[in-house]
């Protein structure tokens, strides 16, 4: 399912069997990932991990035919989470991320929560978005969003 964005024509769609340059754009994502994202795997050994986990959805933002952002969206047991929320470095501040989480939200039936690290942007981008913070300690912040 593909949503055309307000603002830029960013298309956010599921990809599940993705192409060579898909993969190549997820990689690139991912290798833009904070360390704390990446634990101790490799880009490439992430995106093959989210490509293959059970009950994990992974959404991607696309624009003129390249990815630019993504996000995962799995069951949980208050609803459902978001995780590996990244945006590429020389797309951040466009709207990648609103719209990705847009999306995601138009398509829930649950609530959905993320934790992140808190931040100004952060801050920003989940206040924007709807969510609520439910607490934030020792430098990370855990959003609900209600649907």
């Amino acid at each position: 399912m593909t949503m055309p964005s307000p603002v830029m024509s960013f298309q956010v769609e599921v990809i599940d069997s993705p192409s060579a340059e898909d993969r190549s754009d997820l990689i690139k994502i991912y290798n833009d990932a904070p360390q704390r994202i990446l634990d101790t795997l490799t880009p490439e050994q992430l995106v093959d991990h989210l490509l293959s986990a059970r009950g994990y959805t992974l959404y991607a933002a696309r624009y003129n035919g390249r990815l630019l952002g993504a996000a995962v969206l799995h069951p949980w047991t208050k609803g459902l989470r978001m995780r590996y929320l990244v945006v590429r470095k020389v797309s951040r501040r466009k709207g990648v991320a609103i719209e990705l989480l847009n999306h995601v939200r138009a398509l829930a039936d649950m609530p959905i929560y993320i934790d992140m690290p808190q931040n100004t942007a952060t801050d920003l981008l989940f206040d924007k978005a709807g969510f609520t913070k439910l607490n934030a300690e020792e430098g990370r912040a855990f959003w609900r969003l209600d649907v």
